[in-house]
């Protein structure tokens, strides 16, 4: 029960934080210190709060679709720890959340658009709220995460989608991936 409870507040400080983004879209946008570019199709916000610094959101499909795949850039002061450091932070985490299961974490440090990164995928399960019962409902989702260090700031960049359109979307989530790079 408090478990729902925690992550129906989730919810809605993600639809809250959202909303204030889209109401200031317009005014005095962040600056964001690196590039990255998402499907025109796709809305984009850069935001300030807490340490969300970008999402981007796919639209929906059709009727029968109800949850977008997306794109979640956290930045985190992480004053002087290196990539490792970061990274094992960042996934120590999720050691007591039983909804998180590794698939995969890069062992070495390797590079994207030069800059040195480590690469997470995982299952999660999620909760949405159900409009129709207010009861939550589990989802299946796959996520891929990227984790930079550049100079005192650690990045995760997170590209979500449902564990079954994730093989639609696996390719459109390389071809953001491939498109970020850190401004100089």
């Amino acid at each position: 029960m408090r478990k729902q409870d925690i992550l129906k507040g989730l919810i809605i400080i993600t639809g809250v934080t959202l909303s204030i983004a889209a109401c200031n879209k317009d005014d005095d946008e962040p600056v964001l210190d690196f590039n990255i570019t998402v499907p025109e199709s796709w809305t984009e916000y850069k935001v300030n709060t807490g340490n969300v610094v970008y999402y981007a959101v796919s639209p929906l499909e059709n009727t029968d679709d109800s949850i977008s795949e997306d794109v979640l850039i956290t930045k985190d002061d992480i004053q002087g720890s290196n990539l490792s450091q970061f990274c094992t932070a960042v996934i120590d985490s999720y050691d007591n959340d039983t909804s998180f299961h590794q698939l995969y974490f890069s062992p070495e440090d390797s590079t994207m658009n030069g800059a040195e990164c480590r690469k997470l995928i995982h299952l999660q399960t999620i909760y949405i709220l159900d409009q129709m019962s207010y009861d939550s409902v589990p989802l299946n989702a796959k996520m891929i995460k990227y984790m930079f260090v550049r100079n005192r700031y650690g990045y995760v960049v997170g590209l979500n989608s449902m564990v079954e359109s994730y093989p639609d979307y696996k390719p459109v989530f390389e071809e953001i991936i491939s498109s970020f790079s850190f401004k100089n």
